[in-house]
């Protein structure tokens, strides 16, 4: 089933990070979310990855959330998911009631729909990339506990891994030498230019033109 309405969405999230702590990975579960505080800060070998969590039908909000986190500097990655169903009774039974081990095994067999936002992606260097390189398509449909594990650890190790900003370094450095080149070339008072660059070597006196 889809997640009760008695279920609160940071409930989940905590939850979340709670397991992904039993799986290795050092995750900070926020039970009151403040206005700039992710529901899940995981620290992954130093690179920052927030997990925002909400039920089905608000990707919208996500994706505009998920910006705003690595914008506001929070982290290089934002893990977003969807709640597609989780296992859990059904909260308007009559002595139906949701505990917490109701939420974690609802969890670990549940099914999300996940997406990811990397700094790469919002500063737009993906369109330097081949098309083997780019980024994966922004939604993953109804995957499971393990499966969701193993997409976190494939974007992180797609932002780690030097060989993804190598294209991007390449051809600025091309760029920069092009336009060295240019300036070699032209007809430059060397002088004049270390003075403005108040590069003059050692003993130099300052020689007027």
């Amino acid at each position: 089933m889809t997640v009760p309405e008695g279920v609160r969405e940071e409930t989940l999230n905590v939850t979340l990070a709670q397991l992904l702590v039993e799986k290795g990975l050092k995750a900070i579960g926020e039970p009151i979310v403040r206005r700039k505080m992710p529901d899940v800060l995981i620290d992954l070998d130093g690179i920052r990855i927030i997990i925002e969590g909400k039920r089905i039908g608000h990707r919208d909000e996500l994706c505009h959330k998920a910006q705003e986190r690595i914008e506001e500097g929070l982290c290089e990655i934002v893990v977003m998911i969807e709640y597609v169903h989780l296992p859990l009774p059904n909260s308007l039974e009559r002595f139906s009631i949701i505990t917490q081990e109701h939420i974690r095994n609802a969890i670990l067999n549940g099914k999300f729909n996940v997406g990811f936002m990397t700094f790469i992606d919002l500063m737009k260097i993906t369109r330097w990339l081949s098309a083997k390189q780019a980024c994966q398509p922004p939604f993953y449909e109804e995957v499971d506990f393990d499966d969701l594990i193993a997409h976190l650890l494939a974007i992180y190790d797609y932002v780690v891994r030097e060989d993804a900003l190598k294209p991007v370094i390449d051809k600025l450095e091309s760029a920069l030498n092009s336009f060295a080149q240019e300036i070699l070339t032209c007809r430059i008072n060397i002088k004049r230019l270390k003075r403005a660059l108040e590069l003059r070597e050692g003993g130099e006196e300052d020689v007027s033109d």
